[in-house]
């Protein structure tokens, strides 16, 4: 069969990341057929704050986000409780947001 390749972009922002599919035209591919599947399954155009996410990634946020609101006095106690105690500081990593930790990442790095 005839080949095609196809460039799909993802958007990170500042950075587009080119995504190369290789397309077997009038071909039978388990491989291709487990690729557009996963491809499939990884996003959705019925849930517009979904677009350049993934799907798993985009749920497990909202489950989080529903658990951190659930919990936030907790936490925020938790928080005050390990700043106060030089020798615990180090657990208040576990205590940040996903969001917080890549924001100090990339701070670390633009500034470094």
């Amino acid at each position: 069969g005839q080949d095609k390749t196809i460039v799909l972009k993802h958007d990170y922002g500042t950075t587009v990341e080119p995504v190369e599919a290789v397309l077997y035209l009038g071909v039978d591919s388990p491989i291709q057929r487990f690729i557009m599947r996963l491809f499939t399954k990884m996003t959705a155009t019925s849930i517009p704050e979904l677009f350049g996410h993934i799907k798993p990634l985009y749920i497990a946020d909202k489950i989080a986000k529903y658990y951190y609101d659930q919990h936030k006095r907790m936490i925020d106690s938790a928080h005050t409780w390990l700043a106060a105690r030089p020798e615990l500081r180090e657990m208040l990593f576990y205590l940040g947001t996903f969001r917080e930790r890549r924001s100090d990442i990339e701070h670390t790095r633009k500034y470094s």
